[in-house]
């Protein structure tokens, strides 16, 4: 009987014991307020408080920070806290809540169990990396000069600015030939310059691009080199024309530091989902465009069907520059092919400057 007693009492006490825990369970998480790019890595320390003293503690996160956190298990001395540091690395841009975590504790003798969840309701927004962008230079020029230069000097072969006499030099598109036999002499055209309308970029958020790697780093790099190069293009050109393959097709126009601004927003929650094959994507929509504009094609990966389009546009006169992610052999051969027939190929991976300790544009 004095035994059954000791054990009710200590079964009675360890109760009222978690349950007093459990009403006094803290949970807290700290980190750098400072905005977050792809790459980048924060420091996150995790504290679980409780006004009594709890033999054993287990805390673990349960949402996407599972896989960087896992399971931890401690105890809880009178007067102190659990504290857990770790640095993450974020591969990708993403809205994320590193708050959410589940926590249970059991008393002295494993009577009694308790259980949490908290929801600290952090949201952590990791924005598209940007970084500056090597000097491209192909035959002495650098590419960006020349989106800097076709706002000066694109001129539309469809409007006719005026009319003036034939000199030396003149290309025969100029000549107007049906003046000319008018009046008996050469009379050339002098065309309309078209400003703020010189860039295009076709870019592939085919839903394949996750199947390149195992964490999606390549999906990644491509938006991150997309915003890289729309930073660079902005300070040179007023209008940027973009097209992108998804599971529902977007364009968006890039007209001032706001709208490019919201573009990156609007990247930050945008997955890659496309559906349509990149070669009959990029086939449809070069067509829609004139060929005064100088065209940028962003791709995970080269493909020989890819190559033919892009050669044939070419050959039809479109001015194409080929920005891919992938250092594979098929990548590297389409590449060279694409070379032989005078288009600009970039790999992003040498062409950005990237620094450990983060990115350009913050």
């Amino acid at each position: 009987m004095y035994m059954f007693s000791i054990a009710a009492v200590l079964i009675i006490c360890s109760y009222f014991y978690m349950v007093l825990i459990r009403k006094t369970f803290m949970v807290d998480l700290v980190y750098d307020d400072d905005p977050v790019y792809a790459g980048d890595t924060r420091k996150f320390e995790l504290s679980v408080d409780s006004a009594l003293p709890l033999p054993y503690l287990s805390v673990a996160a349960e949402n996407e920070f599972k896989n960087f956190i896992g399971e931890l298990e401690s105890s809880i001395r009178l007067s102190e806290k659990f504290w857990y540091e770790k640095e993450i690395k974020f591969i990708s841009r993403g809205i994320y809540n590193p708050g959410v975590f589940s926590v249970s504790g059991e008393d002295t003798f494993s009577l009694f169990k308790i259980y949490g969840f908290f929801d600290l309701n952090r949201k952590l927004k990791v924005y598209p990396a940007c970084y500056k962008i090597r000097k491209l230079n192909k035959g002495g020029q650098d590419i960006f000069q020349e989106i800097s230069d076709i706002n000066s000097t694109i001129e539309n072969p469809y409007q006719i600015k005026d009319i003036r006499k034939y000199q030396n030099g003149d290309s025969l598109k100029r000549v107007h030939w049906k003046l000319s036999a008018k009046h008996m002499h050469l009379l050339s055209k002098n065309h309309d310059s078209i400003t703020g309308q010189g860039f295009s970029v076709i870019a592939d958020m085919n839903v394949s691009n996750y199947s390149l790697d195992a964490t999606g780093e390549t999906e990644e790099l491509l938006i991150d080199g997309l915003v890289s190069l729309l930073y660079k293009i902005f300070d040179s050109s007023t209008a940027i024309k973009i097209m992108l393959n998804k599971k529902v097709f977007q364009q968006h126009e890039i007209i001032s530091a706001s709208s490019l601004r919201e573009f990156i927003e609007h990247l930050i929650v945008s997955r890659s989902d496309g559906e349509e094959s990149f070669s009959r994507f990029f086939s449809h929509k070069i067509k829609i465009l004139t060929r005064i504009n100088l065209v940028a094609v962003l791709s995970a990966s080269l493909k020989p069907e890819l190559s033919g389009k892009i050669i044939e546009a070419a050959g039809s006169g479109y001015s194409i520059s080929v920005f891919y992610c992938v250092n594979d052999s098929t990548s590297r051969n389409q590449a060279a092919v694409l070379r032989k027939h005078r288009i600009k190929v970039y790999n992003f991976h040498d062409i950005l400057e990237k620094k450990d300790s983060g990115n350009d544009h913050h």
